[in-house]
């Protein structure tokens, strides 16, 4: 087993969806990050990136940044 699945079973673990742990993963690596970014670096949908992006927002996994008025994303501890 490599080190990316095993990040996303531990995350999937703490009740994140698959969706949802793919883009924690992508903002882990790549630090704040817009959802353009985002949807073409996991390869998921706009539509299914803001869904996803919404619920980590809710659980407090993720945070916003308005750096130049451009909204990021980026992750916080998930513990």
């Amino acid at each position: 087993m490599n080190t990316l699945s095993s990040i996303h079973l531990v995350l999937r673990g703490l009740g994140f969806t698959d969706d949802e742990a793919l883009i924690f993963v992508c903002l882990i690596e790549h630090g704040a990050q817009n959802v353009l970014f985002i949807s073409k670096k996991t390869k998921l949908s706009r539509t299914t990136v803001y869904r996803a992006l919404g619920e980590l927002l809710e659980k407090k996994r993720i945070q916003t940044t308005n750096p130049k008025r451009r909204v990021l994303y980026e992750a916080v501890d998930p513990s």
